[in-house]
């Protein structure tokens, strides 16, 4: 795998896969999967979401996947993005995070700040200086997060839910994994691809973008249902992201938005990327810090389908099925 030597990975996973368990070998995999920036971070999300399937799969039908795993993960030695890497993994083996927490409750904060205007480079010093200084890594990771949605909020759309679907897979291999190096690692490239898909999505849709600092953003003024959202959503993300934010005032309307969203989703979901962010947005949400959690969730507004969204073959052919088994 250093080598970009796809024949002999391949042969290598081949033999890791018959002594190896899940674990096992998917610990050697988690910071190979964070290597590259190339196709918007679909190399990592490849990683872990071949982690997830394979209870489903079975150990024992595991080869195909990892195979095609590793070719994906050596798909381009030649990708700019890929240059961070050694520096990032090299300064985090060398950082000597502090023993105990700093106690700034506002690291999170520092974060989403830095990340608007940082270059490559100073987002890995700031995390590895975060790190050092004993800052907590969940609130990074809600700093993270934080960042990754914003970018949603600003131009909603296919490309930019890839901030937080990369930053589910990373944050996915930071929490699997048994080695604190690779966890850290994993902080530390995640803030380096948020730069990079701010510099990648800032040329696009520009005409049409909203720019908003998350952390301000303001819930709707009216009272709001999960269905008043989805309505909002035909015309107006940005307002349905407010609406969102007023749902969580009523503890009791998060469970209704979140259980109206997977279902419209599997009704009206055309694209894999819609499920892919909706169990994205939904798992950070619940990894969030209480205070940013339903900013997580609003961003959801913007990307789920909409109360109008026509439903797809597949469920008009399932419903059909009931009816007629119903009759």
């Amino acid at each position: 795998m250093e080598e970009w030597d796809v024949e002999a990975a391949d042969r290598a996973v081949c033999s890791l896969h018959a002594v190896l368990g899940v674990d096992e070998l998917f610990e050697l995999f988690w910071e190979y999967g964070a290597r590259s920036f190339a196709d918007i971070g679909h190399n990592a999300i490849y990683v872990a979401h071949a982690y997830r399937m394979m209870p489903q799969l079975g150990w024992h039908n595991a080869q195909p996947v990892l195979r095609s795993m590793v070719r994906g993960l050596l798909s381009d030695p030649r990708d700019p993005s890929t240059r961070a890497f050694p520096g990032n993994r090299a300064a985090v083996q060398d950082s000597k995070p502090a023993p105990r927490a700093s106690g700034d409750n506002d690291a999170s904060l520092r974060v989403l700040e830095m990340l608007r205007a940082a270059t490559i480079d100073d987002a890995s010093a700031a995390m590895i200086a975060h790190l050092e200084r004993g800052d907590v890594e969940t609130q990074l990771w809600d700093g993270l997060r934080l960042f990754a949605c914003e970018q949603l909020l600003h131009n909603p759309g296919l490309l930019a839910v890839h901030p937080l679907t990369s930053l589910n897979a990373l944050h996915t291999a930071a929490r699997t994994t048994r080695r604190s190096e690779t966890r850290q690692l994993m902080l530390v490239q995640c803030a380096t691809w948020q730069v990079l898909f701010r510099d990648f999505l800032s040329g696009r849709g520009s005409e049409r973008a909203t720019r908003v600092r998350i952390e301000t953003l303001e819930a709707a003024r009216v009272k709001m249902t999960p269905g008043d959202v989805l309505a909002a959503a035909v015309d107006d993300r940005l307002g349905a992201a407010r609406g969102v934010l007023q749902l969580a005032k009523d503890g009791d309307q998060i469970p209704r938005y979140l259980d109206l969203t997977q279902r419209q989703v599997f009704r009206c979901g055309y694209d894999s990327h819609q499920y892919k962010f909706a169990a994205a947005v939904r798992e950070e949400f619940g990894h969030a810090a209480p205070r940013w959690a339903p900013y997580v969730l609003a961003s959801s507004a913007a990307y789920v389908p909409h109360a109008h969204a026509p439903e797809t073959p597949i469920d008009a052919a399932i419903r059909e099925q009931i009816r007629i088994l119903s009759s």
